[in-house]
Protein backbone atom coordinates (compact mmCIF):
# COMPACT_ATOMS: atom_id res chain seq x y z
CA UNK A 1 0.00 0.00 0.00
CA UNK A 2 1.09 3.27 -0.87
CA UNK A 3 1.72 4.74 2.73
CA UNK A 4 4.30 6.29 5.16
CA UNK A 5 5.14 5.40 8.38
CA UNK A 6 6.13 6.94 11.44
CA UNK A 7 9.19 5.23 12.16
CA UNK A 8 10.13 3.59 8.63
CA UNK A 9 9.42 6.99 7.10
CA UNK A 10 7.44 5.33 4.16
CA UNK A 11 6.43 1.53 4.21
CA UNK A 12 6.09 0.58 0.37
CA UNK A 13 8.10 -2.92 -1.22
CA UNK A 14 11.21 -3.15 0.59
CA UNK A 15 9.50 -2.21 4.00
CA UNK A 16 6.73 -4.87 3.28
CA UNK A 17 9.26 -7.85 3.27
CA UNK A 18 9.11 -7.54 7.03
CA UNK A 19 6.23 -9.41 7.39
CA UNK A 20 7.69 -12.12 5.76
CA UNK A 21 9.91 -12.46 9.03
CA UNK A 22 9.11 -14.00 11.74
CA UNK A 23 8.11 -12.72 15.09
CA UNK A 24 11.95 -12.84 16.53
CA UNK A 25 13.29 -11.44 13.42
CA UNK A 26 11.21 -8.64 13.53
CA UNK A 27 11.73 -7.43 16.81
CA UNK A 28 15.35 -7.79 16.21
CA UNK A 29 14.99 -5.30 13.60
CA UNK A 30 14.05 -2.40 16.13
CA UNK A 31 18.06 -2.90 17.59
CA UNK A 32 19.41 -0.42 19.49
CA UNK A 33 22.83 -0.20 17.50
CA UNK A 34 22.94 3.12 16.34
CA UNK A 35 25.19 1.12 13.20
CA UNK A 36 22.84 -1.74 12.38
CA UNK A 37 19.27 -0.01 13.09
CA UNK A 38 15.72 -0.87 11.93
CA UNK A 39 16.52 1.51 8.71
CA UNK A 40 19.70 -0.69 7.87
CA UNK A 41 17.84 -3.80 8.67
CA UNK A 42 14.91 -3.13 6.72
CA UNK A 43 17.03 -1.55 3.70
CA UNK A 44 18.77 -5.12 3.55
CA UNK A 45 15.72 -6.99 3.22
CA UNK A 46 15.49 -7.27 -0.72
CA UNK A 47 19.11 -8.28 -1.31
CA UNK A 48 19.09 -11.91 -1.59
CA UNK A 49 15.89 -11.79 -3.84
CA UNK A 50 15.87 -12.23 -7.43
CA UNK A 51 14.13 -9.72 -9.70
CA UNK A 52 10.44 -9.87 -8.54
CA UNK A 53 7.37 -7.64 -9.77
CA UNK A 54 6.77 -5.16 -7.29
CA UNK A 55 3.13 -3.49 -7.35
CA UNK A 56 2.44 -0.42 -4.84
CA UNK A 57 -1.33 -0.09 -4.28
CA UNK A 58 -2.27 3.82 -4.46
CA UNK A 59 -6.05 3.41 -5.02
CA UNK A 60 -6.34 4.74 -1.46
CA UNK A 61 -2.92 6.39 0.67
CA UNK A 62 -2.31 7.07 4.12
CA UNK A 63 -0.63 9.35 5.78
CA UNK A 64 0.88 8.87 9.29
CA UNK A 65 0.57 5.61 8.95
CA UNK A 66 1.04 2.25 9.01
CA UNK A 67 -2.13 1.99 11.33
CA UNK A 68 -5.75 2.17 11.00
CA UNK A 69 -5.25 5.56 13.62
CA UNK A 70 -3.89 7.44 9.92
CA UNK A 71 -5.58 9.03 7.51
CA UNK A 72 -6.52 7.83 4.40
CA UNK A 73 -7.25 9.49 0.64
CA UNK A 74 -8.35 8.31 -2.37
CA UNK A 75 -6.03 8.68 -5.02
CA UNK A 76 -6.36 5.80 -7.82
CA UNK A 77 -2.90 5.42 -8.38
CA UNK A 78 -0.97 1.89 -9.20
CA UNK A 79 3.31 1.90 -9.28
CA UNK A 80 4.62 -1.19 -10.81
CA UNK A 81 8.51 -2.68 -11.51
CA UNK A 82 10.29 -5.41 -11.55
CA UNK A 83 13.23 -2.93 -9.50
CA UNK A 84 12.14 -3.23 -5.90
CA UNK A 85 14.01 0.15 -4.62
CA UNK A 86 12.65 1.98 -8.27
CA UNK A 87 9.18 1.03 -7.35
CA UNK A 88 9.65 2.28 -3.73
CA UNK A 89 11.88 5.93 -4.82
CA UNK A 90 8.73 6.34 -7.24
CA UNK A 91 6.23 5.51 -3.96
CA UNK A 92 8.02 8.21 -2.04
CA UNK A 93 8.06 10.98 -4.31
CA UNK A 94 4.10 10.03 -4.89
CA UNK A 95 3.85 10.85 -0.78
CA UNK A 96 5.68 14.26 -1.16
CA UNK A 97 8.42 12.80 0.10
CA UNK A 98 11.94 12.99 -1.23
CA UNK A 99 13.91 9.12 -1.32
CA UNK A 100 17.44 11.21 0.18
CA UNK A 101 15.11 11.48 3.31
CA UNK A 102 14.13 7.68 3.71
CA UNK A 103 16.95 6.29 5.53
CA UNK A 104 16.36 2.69 3.92
CA UNK A 105 16.01 3.56 0.70
CA UNK A 106 19.35 5.75 1.45
CA UNK A 107 21.04 2.79 2.49
CA UNK A 108 19.35 0.77 0.11
CA UNK A 109 20.52 2.82 -3.20
CA UNK A 110 23.73 3.04 -1.32
CA UNK A 111 24.12 -1.06 -1.48
CA UNK A 112 23.45 -0.80 -5.28
CA UNK A 113 25.86 2.28 -6.26
CA UNK A 114 22.40 3.75 -7.32
CA UNK A 115 21.23 7.81 -6.71
CA UNK A 116 17.61 8.50 -5.32
CA UNK A 117 16.90 11.22 -7.26
CA UNK A 118 15.29 8.82 -9.80
CA UNK A 119 17.66 10.13 -12.99
CA UNK A 120 18.39 6.07 -13.59
CA UNK A 121 14.49 5.37 -13.24
CA UNK A 122 12.35 5.55 -16.61
CA UNK A 123 8.75 6.25 -15.87
CA UNK A 124 6.00 5.16 -18.36
CA UNK A 125 2.09 6.71 -17.91
CA UNK A 126 0.81 9.71 -16.09
CA UNK A 127 4.03 12.42 -14.51
CA UNK A 128 4.76 12.01 -11.21
CA UNK A 129 4.31 15.79 -10.69
CA UNK A 130 0.46 15.74 -11.46
CA UNK A 131 0.12 12.54 -8.81
CA UNK A 132 2.35 13.44 -5.57
CA UNK A 133 0.83 15.06 -3.14
CA UNK A 134 2.50 15.89 0.58
CA UNK A 135 1.53 12.93 3.27
CA UNK A 136 3.20 13.49 6.76
CA UNK A 137 4.77 10.63 8.41
CA UNK A 138 6.21 11.48 11.84
CA UNK A 139 3.57 12.10 15.12
CA UNK A 140 4.96 15.62 16.44
CA UNK A 141 5.56 16.44 20.05
CA UNK A 142 6.82 18.89 21.99
CA UNK A 143 10.60 20.80 22.08
CA UNK A 144 11.46 18.19 25.13
CA UNK A 145 10.05 15.43 22.80
CA UNK A 146 8.69 14.18 26.49
CA UNK A 147 4.77 14.41 25.26
CA UNK A 148 3.02 14.88 22.24
CA UNK A 149 2.10 17.85 21.15
CA UNK A 150 -1.91 17.31 20.96
CA UNK A 151 -1.52 16.44 25.03
CA UNK A 152 0.64 19.52 25.91
CA UNK A 153 -1.66 21.54 23.63
CA UNK A 154 -5.01 20.46 25.99
CA UNK A 155 -2.40 21.28 29.13
CA UNK A 156 -1.32 18.02 30.38
CA UNK A 157 0.64 18.59 33.33
CA UNK A 158 3.08 16.63 35.58
CA UNK A 159 3.44 13.75 33.01
CA UNK A 160 6.42 12.51 30.41
CA UNK A 161 5.70 10.24 27.63
CA UNK A 162 8.62 10.39 25.48
CA UNK A 163 8.67 9.90 21.84
CA UNK A 164 9.20 6.43 20.37
CA UNK A 165 12.32 6.09 18.20
CA UNK A 166 12.90 2.60 15.56
CA UNK A 167 14.15 0.74 18.98
CA UNK A 168 10.14 0.49 19.91
CA UNK A 169 9.25 -3.08 17.60
CA UNK A 170 5.91 -3.58 16.71
CA UNK A 171 4.46 -5.08 19.30
CA UNK A 172 4.95 -2.30 21.89
CA UNK A 173 3.83 0.24 19.51
CA UNK A 174 0.81 -1.55 19.18
CA UNK A 175 -0.27 -0.20 22.88
CA UNK A 176 1.08 2.87 22.05
CA UNK A 177 -1.84 4.45 21.09
CA UNK A 178 -3.82 2.94 23.42
CA UNK A 179 -2.17 4.45 26.11
CA UNK A 180 -1.98 7.95 24.84
CA UNK A 181 -5.81 7.68 24.23
CA UNK A 182 -6.18 6.95 28.30
CA UNK A 183 -3.84 9.66 29.33
CA UNK A 184 -5.59 12.05 27.01
CA UNK A 185 -9.73 11.09 28.58
CA UNK A 186 -8.23 10.92 31.91
CA UNK A 187 -6.67 13.83 31.58
CA UNK A 188 -10.07 15.49 30.78
CA UNK A 189 -11.55 13.76 34.00
CA UNK A 190 -9.02 15.21 36.16
CA UNK A 191 -9.90 18.72 35.37
CA UNK A 192 -6.32 20.69 35.60
CA UNK A 193 -5.02 18.40 38.35
CA UNK A 194 -1.41 17.77 37.74
CA UNK A 195 -0.48 14.20 37.58
CA UNK A 196 2.13 12.85 40.46
CA UNK A 197 5.63 13.13 38.33
CA UNK A 198 4.89 10.38 35.86
CA UNK A 199 7.06 9.26 33.19
CA UNK A 200 6.45 6.25 30.38
CA UNK A 201 9.39 4.83 28.93
CA UNK A 202 9.08 2.61 25.82
CA UNK A 203 11.83 1.28 22.81
CA UNK A 204 15.43 -0.52 24.11
CA UNK A 205 17.25 3.17 24.60
CA UNK A 206 15.41 5.64 26.68
CA UNK A 207 16.59 5.82 30.34
CA UNK A 208 15.00 7.28 33.41
CA UNK A 209 14.72 10.97 34.48
CA UNK A 210 16.05 11.93 37.76
CA UNK A 211 13.36 13.73 40.09
CA UNK A 212 9.82 11.69 38.93
CA UNK A 213 7.94 9.75 41.69
CA UNK A 214 6.57 7.17 39.53
CA UNK A 215 8.62 5.54 36.24
CA UNK A 216 6.43 3.36 34.31
CA UNK A 217 8.34 0.55 31.98
CA UNK A 218 6.39 -0.35 28.88
CA UNK A 219 7.79 -3.53 27.44
CA UNK A 220 9.95 -6.71 28.20
CA UNK A 221 13.24 -4.30 26.34
CA UNK A 222 12.37 -1.64 29.09
CA UNK A 223 12.28 -3.54 32.13
CA UNK A 224 15.18 -5.28 31.55
CA UNK A 225 17.21 -2.10 30.50
CA UNK A 226 15.78 0.11 33.37
CA UNK A 227 14.52 -2.08 36.24
CA UNK A 228 17.58 -1.53 38.86
CA UNK A 229 18.25 2.41 37.43
CA UNK A 230 19.14 4.61 40.41
CA UNK A 231 16.95 7.26 39.25
CA UNK A 232 13.50 5.22 39.27
CA UNK A 233 11.73 6.29 42.94
CA UNK A 234 8.85 4.04 42.20
CA UNK A 235 8.96 1.47 39.21
CA UNK A 236 5.83 0.28 37.45
CA UNK A 237 6.58 -2.17 34.91
CA UNK A 238 4.39 -2.98 32.23
CA UNK A 239 6.04 -6.62 31.39
CA UNK A 240 5.66 -9.38 28.36
CA UNK A 241 6.53 -9.29 24.70
CA UNK A 242 3.83 -7.82 23.84
CA UNK A 243 3.18 -6.11 27.25
CA UNK A 244 0.95 -7.59 29.50
CA UNK A 245 -2.90 -5.78 29.36
CA UNK A 246 -3.40 -6.72 33.03
CA UNK A 247 -0.17 -5.08 33.54
CA UNK A 248 -1.52 -1.56 31.81
CA UNK A 249 -4.22 -1.94 33.88
CA UNK A 250 -2.18 -2.22 37.20
CA UNK A 251 -0.06 0.62 36.30
CA UNK A 252 -2.32 3.12 35.16
CA UNK A 253 -4.12 2.07 38.89
CA UNK A 254 -1.30 2.80 40.17
CA UNK A 255 -1.49 6.38 38.71
CA UNK A 256 -4.89 7.27 39.74
CA UNK A 257 -6.05 5.85 36.43
CA UNK A 258 -8.84 3.02 37.09
CA UNK A 259 -9.57 1.05 34.04
CA UNK A 260 -12.43 -1.04 32.84
CA UNK A 261 -12.25 -4.85 33.24
CA UNK A 262 -13.60 -5.21 30.07
CA UNK A 263 -11.66 -2.84 28.31
CA UNK A 264 -9.02 -4.93 26.04
CA UNK A 265 -12.15 -7.28 25.65
CA UNK A 266 -13.46 -4.89 22.94
CA UNK A 267 -10.44 -3.39 22.06
CA UNK A 268 -11.05 -4.64 18.57
CA UNK A 269 -14.54 -2.23 18.47
CA UNK A 270 -12.30 0.42 18.17
CA UNK A 271 -11.49 -0.20 14.70
CA UNK A 272 -15.20 1.02 14.26
CA UNK A 273 -14.84 4.49 15.75
CA UNK A 274 -11.67 5.38 14.05
CA UNK A 275 -13.79 4.32 11.06
CA UNK A 276 -16.65 6.56 11.37
CA UNK A 277 -14.70 9.38 10.12
CA UNK A 278 -15.04 8.58 6.71
CA UNK A 279 -18.80 7.46 6.92
CA UNK A 280 -20.90 9.64 4.07
CA UNK A 281 -18.02 10.27 2.16
CA UNK A 282 -18.76 8.83 -1.47
CA UNK A 283 -14.97 7.92 -2.29
CA UNK A 284 -15.33 5.44 0.51
CA UNK A 285 -18.65 3.94 -0.17
CA UNK A 286 -18.25 1.02 2.12
CA UNK A 287 -19.32 -1.67 -0.85
CA UNK A 288 -16.07 -0.99 -2.18
CA UNK A 289 -14.67 -2.49 1.15
CA UNK A 290 -16.73 -5.77 1.71
CA UNK A 291 -15.81 -8.85 1.48
CA UNK A 292 -18.13 -11.57 -1.17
Amino acid sequence: MLKTHSQAVVSLGIKNLKGFINRSSRKKFHSADPDKDLHFNVAKLPNKFKKVLTIIDGIYTLERGPAIDGKAHRKNILVASTDILSADMVGSKLLGIEPADVPHLVVAAKDRNRPTDLSDVEIVGEKLEDLASHHEWDFIYNDAGDLPLPLQRIGVQGLKYHKYDSSLCTYCSGINGILLTIIKSAWQSRKGKPFDNVEFLNGKLQEPSPGMNKTILIGQCQYNKNKDHPNIKEMIPIRGCPPSTEDVRHAFSQIGIELPANMFKNIDKAAGFLMSKYKRRPEFEESFFQIT
